[in-house]
């Protein structure tokens, strides 16, 4: 990797100084974070490379009801967010990506930490095994806010943003525990079609660093470096590649578990050994 760095208009944190305050945002001393508290998948060079956008068409008029929801709350907070207009009128700034992604990030912790609480439940009331289910979506959650913590290291949290996160969870937990109550299989449709979608912005957002448009060469967050293992050189480039490969793993763990969900007895593939998610190879370029 290259050794220079070119900083983007915006105030940065230098994320590499100690811990000053416990705020969003506020930089992450290294011998504060805990490591793999929760397993969790580690990608080569070559995996995060061999991502691909991809769609599952909708078949059902449940599939149907999915992506329009999806489509329909998606569209929402690229208007909150701003982007869509600074994307039309060409004056896309990092505060738009971050804007962006805080949104992408807060709906994704909400969907993944509730559908792990009611497959718990479920579990427990109807007192038989989940075959492994709640352990992927568990890890699903933690990778969830791993990523609105790093992105919450670009920029410290404002008003703004802590209002949104605050009420984004509140109305979205309330979605999601409703429709699965009433579908099962269109709430993890659901999830599965925001997770495409999460993969699509972030192929985007590599796309706009690799034309330079922003944080060219900045250097990762040492909670990112930690986190995914990345090497001491690592940059934010580095760091989307490996969260864009988190969440199309989510994808297809959603899409499968949608297809599977009247099948009780259906066990969890993405199930690893103890100690293999946790043995991923350094990121390097």
């Amino acid at each position: 990797m290259h050794s220079s760095t070119q900083h983007s208009t915006m105030t940065q944190l230098d994320e590499r100084e100690p811990l000053r305050s416990g705020g969003l945002g506020a930089p992450v001393s290294g011998d504060l974070l805990v490591e793999d508290a929760v397993p969790h998948h580690l990608w080569s060079s070559d995996d995060v490379q061999a991502v691909k956008m991809t769609h599952e068409s909708p078949k059902t008029m449940t599939d149907r009801m999915a992506f329009g929801m999806v489509q329909l709350i998606t569209g929402m907070f690229d208007v909150i967010s701003g982007y869509a207009r600074a994307r039309k009128m060409g004056t896309l700034t990092a505060s738009h990506w971050i804007s962006r992604l805080v949104l992408l990030e807060t709906l994704s912790n909400a969907a993944g930490a509730t559908a792990a609480l009611m497959r718990h439940f479920r579990s427990v009331r109807l007192l038989r095994r989940d075959y492994g289910w709640v352990h992927t979506l568990i890890e699903e959650t933690e990778n969830e806010r791993m990523h609105l913590l790093v992105v919450l290291q670009l920029k410290q949290a404002g008003s703004f943003h802590r209002f949104l996160i605050i009420w984004l969870q509140l109305l979205y937990i309330a979605m999601i525990s409703m429709t699965y109550m009433m579908s099962v299989r269109l709430c993890y449709r659901m999830i599965a079609y925001f997770e495409e979608t999460a993969v699509t912005v972030y192929t985007t957002l590599l796309h706009d660093i690799d034309r330079g448009i922003l944080w060219h060469e900045t250097p990762a967050p040492l909670l990112a470096i930690k986190y995914w293992r990345l090497s001491d050189d690592a940059t934010l480039r580095d760091v989307f590649l490996a969260i864009r490969a988190d969440e199309s793993r989510h994808r297809d763990v959603n899409h499968l578990l949608c297809n599977v969900s009247n099948n009780p007895e259906a066990k969890d593939p993405f199930l690893e050994p103890p100690g293999r998610s946790q043995a991923g190879v350094m990121l390097r370029r």
